[in-house]
């Protein structure tokens, strides 16, 4: 199977990318605040690893089942890596926000009844029935993550929740390159292999710079600390006694007239 010196580049900046990643979560200590954004990282360096040997020198049906097999457990650890995500945004003291778990749950039920009705519309150009399963399943997996990102967005946003924070950063990259794999998907979902490969590999090398967009991005924002939390301006802070006192004030008025 031939790779062009392109292909190449694009394979080694990736794996280079993923490595610089790995040591800056560790160098950083953020392996213990993220351990599944950790674990998939540490999963795209083995499969990329693997997989490159298994292109060069392994059989096309044995890459065709290998880079299926890479796609689900990536998936499955990118639905942990929202789980997390969530955890950090609403519960960083480790308790939900009141109405914040409810409101994450209803967006992965509705996220999952959308993409379903999507993904059974969805008719793929495919010759085979393992083709078509995994046509539908890259569609559903990608749809998912960006509706579940674009929820937790919306989410944040009205929840005042902040964002520049090294979570809200990981979010971000993981979100804009869930939404390219999306365009990919739905675009590449109806051609055909036979008498489209050309384009549809030009179209993978964009979702490929994307992926290391999202790369620079991370090794970037968990490389520096976050921004301090703001603190309140002196009159603010006066306001906000002034209002403990009154409160203290009228609570102890309203004992005094449970004892009467």
């Amino acid at each position: 199977m031939h790779l062009s010196a392109f292909d190449r580049l694009f394979w080694a900046t990736g794996f280079i990318g993923q490595i610089i990643l790995l040591v800056v979560l560790m160098a950083r200590d953020r392996v213990r605040a993220f351990p599944l954004f950790t674990a998939m990282v540490a999963s795209s360096f083995l499969s990329t690893f693997v997989m490159y040997f298994v292109y060069l020198y392994g059989s096309p049906e044995s890459y065709y089942y290998g880079y299926w097999i890479v796609g689900t457990i990536n998936m499955l650890l990118q639905l942990g890596m929202v789980y997390e995500i969530a955890s950090c945004l609403f519960a960083p003291l480790g308790h939900w926000a009141q109405d914040a778990k409810s409101s994450f749950i209803r967006i992965v039920g509705i996220s999952i009844l959308v993409d379903i009705i999507l993904t059974a519309l969805c008719s793929p150009v495919k010759s085979t029935l393992m083709q078509t399963v995994v046509t539908r399943g890259t569609f559903f997996c990608s749809a998912l993550m960006s509706e579940l990102f674009v929820g937790l967005f919306v989410l944040a946003a009205t929840g005042g929740f902040p964002w520049k924070t090294h979570v809200g950063r990981i979010a971000q990259g993981l979100g804009a390159y869930s939404f390219v794999g999306v365009l990919f998907d739905t675009t590449t979902s109806w051609m055909g292999w036979t008498h489209q490969a050309s384009t549809i590999h030009a179209l993978s090398m964009v979702k490929v710079v994307a992926y290391l967009g999202a790369l620079t991005y991370w090794i970037v924002s968990l490389w520096y600390d976050a921004p301090e939390p703001r603190t309140l301006s002196e009159p603010m802070r006066a306001q906000i006694f002034g209002l403990h006192r009154q409160l203290e004030y009228d609570l102890g008025k309203i004992r005094g007239w449970r004892k009467i």
